[in-house]
């Protein structure tokens, strides 16, 4: 279920991120010689960059249980929820377990 609140995060936060930026260079219009046609793309770049980095380090806790729960064995998650599978890898492994891969996902995003 990951997908949904993931897309929904995205999209909020590359549409506020596009528009701050897109809304930057045409003040500084002026200032710099980039050409203004270029703003929407490098405002788009940039937006869809920042977004799938943020996303990615939001989700990727679940991603990482999901994960684990896909690669056990039938038996040992029949019972266990979500949550109870996060738990056992906190206990086990520690917090940072979850974020565990995280920064060649945020190279990769962005």
């Amino acid at each position: 279920w990951r997908e949904t609140p993931a897309f929904g995060f995205y999209f909020a936060t590359y549409d506020s991120c596009k528009e701050r930026v897109e809304n930057l260079l045409k003040s500084n219009d002026g200032i710099h010689p980039i050409p203004s046609h270029a703003h929407a793309w490098a405002a788009s770049a940039f937006a869809g960059g920042v977004s799938g980095a943020w996303t990615w380090a939001i989700i990727y806790p679940f991603d990482v249980i999901k994960s684990k729960i896909q690669t056990s064995p039938l038996e040992r998650h029949l019972q266990k929820g979500m949550w109870t599978v996060g738990r056992d890898i906190v206990r086990k492994n520690g917090v940072r377990h979850l974020f565990r891969g995280l920064g060649v996902t945020l190279v990769r995003a962005f």
